[in-house]
């Protein structure tokens, strides 16, 4: 009984980390396109971001090849 409760623990956790770097992958995904959007709204001017970096368990983010014409 305790090798099957171990296995499950074991995929658990193999599902949950997989799930985790999907969502984080998307996530920076997700936020290089919103910033390239609302970049796009302002009037008079070019802007594009290359790539955003989420750095989740310190709450910060890296923007990268940020270039803004007029």
């Amino acid at each position: 009984m305790t090798s099957v409760a171990k296995r499950w623990w074991f995929w658990l956790i193999i599902v949950l980390a997989v799930a985790f770097i999907v969502i984080h992958i998307y996530l920076a995904i997700w936020v290089r396109d919103y910033v390239n959007r609302k970049l796009s709204e302002i009037p008079g001017y070019h802007a594009h971001v290359a790539a955003v970096t989420l750095h989740l368990w310190r709450g910060a983010y890296q923007i990268h090849n940020l270039d803004i014409k007029k």
